[in-house]
């Protein structure tokens, strides 16, 4: 629960930053297609404040994961929550030294939302690069939270 509740807190502050530097205040559907992936870029590119657990770091990275290599799948999305239900085991990484050449500051400002878009995708290009050295161990997170949760995402199936 805390986690959530963490979430929710850090998405309001990204909420702001991005609908102050621009009029996206009319809640475009397609402004929250992106949303969760721009969470878990900031997140990621602040992980001692946001992925301080391995629990958080598994959230985030699985995330993104799921995002650039699945397609956003739904899901996939639900395996990772359900999989971080009670208590879990696992064991922190240490994050990435460099975390993104691209940041949350090249995204605010973009008034029209095709640009903001585009702008998101690349801020989480940049931050999954990053990472790279984490892959693996994002995917091995994500194909287990998958297997766990019975439910085997049609994007995964043949």
């Amino acid at each position: 629960m805390i986690y959530w509740d963490l979430l929710c807190i850090m998405g309001s502050e990204l909420d702001n930053l991005v609908f102050r530097s621009g009029d996206l205040s009319s809640v475009e559907p397609l402004y929250f297609s992106v949303h969760r992936l721009g969470v878990d870029a900031y997140s990621l590119q602040h992980p001692d404040v946001f992925c301080r657990s391995a629990k958080f770091l598994f959230a985030h990275l699985a995330g993104m994961g799921c995002g650039i290599e699945y397609g956003r799948d739904p899901e996939f999305y639900r395996a990772i929550q359900h999989s971080l239900n009670g208590s879990v085991s696992l064991e922190r990484p240490e994050p990435s030294a460099f975390r993104g050449a691209v940041t949350i500051l090249d995204v605010i400002g973009k008034a029209d939302l095709a640009a903001h878009r585009t702008a998101v995708f690349d801020w989480v290009s940049s931050a999954w690069e990053a990472w790279e050295t984490h892959h693996k161990l994002a995917r091995i997170w994500l194909k287990k939270a998958v297997e766990e949760s019975n439910q085997w995402p049609k994007s995964a199936a043949a």
